[in-house]
């Protein structure tokens, strides 16, 4: 039991530096126009297109998805148009991993807790616990590493 503890704990503390040393490639919506995400349930194999909005017709919308690929949406199959906003901010992507981890954790702590003899003392307490700081520390590295873009929807733009 402690030798598994102490290789999540060495896989938390090294998961940071080992993420931050790959190089993460560029924002979608880095390099031209706005980062668009399109919902088209009526295509079957692209329900959903994310990327740059290259260009904006009367008929069709153009975008290049992160593979580098451009797709042409027909305007009238686009159902949800969203544009990207940015990435939720550190802080508070960070809270609520560590919120989610914590919670999870003393579920966890407390659903694996071992059975005890009649007459000994309860052991769901500590394994919640240390369930919920081991969630806790994970979610908050997971939050760090891993912010959500934020999206708003709005209406197609016009063709020029």
């Amino acid at each position: 039991m402690r030798t598994r503890l102490l290789a999540l704990v060495v896989a938390v503390i090294a998961a940071p530096s080992s993420l931050a040393a790959q190089q993460a490639p560029a924002p979608a919506g880095a390099t031209g126009g706005p980062l668009v995400r399109l919902s088209t349930p009526t295509i079957v194999e692209r329900p959903r297109v994310v990327g740059t909005l290259l260009d904006v017709s009367a008929d069709a919308l153009s975008v290049r998805t992160g593979t580098g690929e451009t797709v042409v949406v027909p305007r009238p199959l686009v159902r949800r148009y969203e544009v990207s906003r940015g990435r939720l901010p550190r802080g508070p992507a960070v809270r609520r991993a560590v919120l989610v981890g914590l919670a999870l954790g003393a579920v966890a702590g407390a659903v694996f807790t071992p059975d005890h003899a009649e007459g000994e003392s309860s052991r769901v307490m500590p394994y919640t616990l240390t369930g919920a700081a081991i969630g806790g520390a994970v979610g908050g590295v997971f939050g760090s590493v891993n912010r959500p873009e934020r999206w708003e929807r709005t209406e197609l733009p016009t063709a020029p």
